[in-house]
């Protein structure tokens, strides 16, 4: 192949490469609205606010909406509900944390099941529910939407930050309103449209979908809604899978901070909540621990506690900055990677794998490490 020729199929390339670039960025005009804006004429503005107004918010059935709020309980959990509903169908999953530290429960309920996986203590709970029971959250939605009818759309007068834009020439476009106080709350709207006679389709709508949030100090909601059938089927097997995956996460004790400190060097230990390091933390409450640790296999520090500790070994891969119990009475700290029989104690935070690396390697032959809770 001559040089001549070599040189048409570079300039070819960049061609075509400008070409697709700027039909990329025309065809996402509706994400990138400032591409090209166009403010809305009065009367498109006008259409559309009737159609949100009198169309997506007056059909609960395709409402997505995220919900948060604290339980009326003395322990002042927090719970964040998420509520998909679509095509008659209706699925839920909710999170339930303490007022400090990681999730105590998560939750699912679809089709008159609900499941429950309790994070501390490691098991499941499933019950025959009705959907009655979680009729304060669709009354919940159903209220935020009337408030979105009556006191934020169509209103005359909008913050300084608020646009209303097309993208020419495609004839998409978006808007985004905020408002800082509305009864107490601030709320924040946007919506995605598209002219009709852009696509030639008279059996789009005019919005495709409108995304409000509103937050107090009471709690938070936000609220989807779309204009076309939405994906529920495959929302659904998302949801379930999530919570599937939700039973394999293992639990933090985020109220009590553990230190180890190496050559003068103090690193946190995010641990996990299990018998072992609960029973480490009673131990730290009465003295410190100080221990020699020594290489093994080039990836890993290994010391002896001088105790033992409740130990559930399993099959484990650990990686650099994890902590280990090896058979109730050994730490391990990973400078690299291993799969073995351990008990779960917790992981080095604020340290990148190189830092960690740098200071457990086997350069350093043997260390002294203490543990303390200061």
């Amino acid at each position: 192949m001559n040089n001549k020729t070599v040189k048409k199929l570079i300039r070819a390339a960049l061609t075509i490469s400008i070409l697709l670039c700027c039909a990329s960025l025309f065809c996402s005009c509706h994400v990138f609205a400032w591409y090209i804006p166009k403010p809305y004429d009065e009367e498109t503005e006008t259409k559309i606010y009737d159609f949100i107004k009198n169309d997506l918010l007056t059909n609960p059935s395709d409402y997505i909406a995220s919900v948060s709020y604290y339980l009326p309980n003395e322990s002042g959990d927090n719970a964040n509900y998420n509520v998909f509903r679509s095509e008659d169908k209706t699925i839920i999953n909710y999170t339930i944390y303490p007022k400090e530290g990681s999730p105590t429960v998560y939750g699912v309920w679809y089709d008159g099941e609900r499941k429950e996986w309790n994070a501390k203590n490691k098991r499941e709970t499933v019950t025959q529910v009705n959907i009655s029971q979680y009729e304060f959250l669709l009354d919940y939605i159903e209220h935020y939407a009337e408030f979105l009818k009556t006191r934020i759309v169509n209103a005359a007068s909008f913050s300084k930050d608020s646009y209303f834009w097309e993208c020419f020439p495609w004839g998409m476009g978006m808007a985004q309103m905020y408002y800082d106080d509305v009864d107490g709350m601030k709320v924040t709207g946007s919506w995605t449209v598209e002219k009709k006679h852009a696509v030639k389709n008279d059996n789009l709508p005019i919005v495709f979908n409108a995304d409000f949030d509103c937050s107090s100090e009471q709690g938070s909601i936000g609220l989807d809604v779309y204009g076309s059938p939405y994906g529920i089927d495959e929302r659904i097997n998302n949801i379930l899978n999530n919570y599937e995956e939700s039973k394999k996460r293992p639990s933090y004790i985020e109220d009590v901070n553990v230190y180890l400190t190496i050559n003068d060097n103090k690193l946190k230990i995010l641990l996990y909540d299990n018998d072992a390091t609960r029973a480490l933390v009673s131990k730290l409450e009465q003295s410190d621990i100080t221990i020699t640790a020594d290489d093994y296999g080039g990836f890993e520090k290994v010391g002896n506690l001088g105790f033992t500790l409740p130990h559930n070994d399993e099959l484990i891969t650990a990686d650099i900055g994890d902590v280990m119990l090896y058979q109730g009475n050994s730490i391990v700290l990973f400078y690299g990677e291993n799969t073995w029989a351990y008990t779960r104690l917790g992981t080095i935070m604020g340290y990148s794998s190189g830092l960690i690396k740098e200071m457990l390697s086997a350069s350093q032959g043997k260390i002294h490490i203490t543990l303390s809770l200061t």
